[in-house]
């Protein structure tokens, strides 16, 4: 099961830079054509997606018991060598 939630995780993770690089390029705003020909701007729905995809990330961080409490310091707790 914590695989599968790690996993999930990440593909949060891919989906939010995803949105990040979506508003980046497109901006807050999209200019999109309406159905009599003309031009008008709706709000970038990355912008709304964003702070849902982040909110759902910190809830799994939680429920997967990690933090940045759980962080040790440099040059404290165990070491990596074998």
């Amino acid at each position: 099961m914590f695989k599968n939630q790690i996993s999930d995780y990440m593909a949060m993770w891919d989906l939010k830079e995803s949105l990040k690089d979506d508003i980046a390029e497109n901006g807050l705003r999209l200019l999109y054509k309406t159905a009599n020909g003309g031009k008008a701007e709706k709000d970038n729905p990355s912008v709304k997606q964003l702070p849902l995809i982040n909110k759902q990330m910190l809830m799994l961080l939680k429920q997967l018991e990690i933090s940045t409490d759980n962080v040790s310091k440099d040059g404290e707790g165990q070491s990596d060598e074998l």
